[in-house]
């Protein structure tokens, strides 16, 4: 059981790299590509963000809601 299954609550006090490595385990990046291109979002162009890291950063924000979006990014 890993850490997240213990306590979600605790994902607060968890360092950067832990947080990226629990988003990674729960949305792959490859599964977030493949849905932007099967409902090709990827067809628009924006120069700031890529699409999929847009993406994490929203699940990423649902997931660390206590948290300033600065913090998140």
């Amino acid at each position: 059981m890993n850490r997240m299954e213990l306590n979600p609550r605790g994902a607060v006090s968890w360092s950067t790299a832990e947080r990226l490595r629990a988003l990674q385990q729960i949305v792959p990046k490859s599964s977030i590509s493949a849905v932007l291109k099967r409902t090709q979002v990827g067809q628009r162009y924006c120069r700031r963000l890529p699409r999929w890291f847009v993406v994490w950063f929203v699940i990423a924000l649902g997931m660390f809601c206590s948290d300033s979006y600065c913090q998140v990014f």
